[in-house]
């Protein structure tokens, strides 16, 4: 079941500890296919840039494995919409695969998180 977790707490997790960073097959070929990287390129220089940085939302998925925990994880794109990252932790940072969102998908999110404050602050 996948449940919205808190930026600062993903933060802590990603940087409590030294871990490399290990791209999976399927990672490098996605971002190659969605010109994200170069066809030259093994790695995602903007995955590195942005898990430094504090993401917009992030979402715990469920995991295969009860040893490392999976993220959904998305990062404000220059030029709009969202960049997502599904990551594992454990030992590692793993990458899983990553995409862009449309500015449609990041308008409805926004719209979604007014609505939400709203409600709180209503009660």
């Amino acid at each position: 079941m996948e449940q919205i977790l808190d930026c600062e707490i993903f933060r802590k997790l990603v940087h409590a500890k030294k871990r490399t960073i290990v791209y999976t097959n399927h990672a490098i070929a996605q971002a190659r296919k969605r010109n994200i990287i170069l066809d030259k390129e093994g790695m995602i220089p903007v995955f590195e840039r942005d898990l430094s940085e504090k993401p917009y939302r992030v979402v715990e998925c469920e995991s295969e494995n009860p040893k490392e925990r999976k993220f959904k994880a998305y990062y404000q794109a220059s030029g709009g919409g969202f960049m997502v990252y599904i990551l594992v932790l454990n030992s590692q940072t793993r990458l899983i695969s990553t995409y862009k969102t449309s500015k449609k998908l990041q308008q409805k999110m926004y719209d979604y998180e007014k609505s939400t404050v709203r409600r709180t602050k209503r009660k």
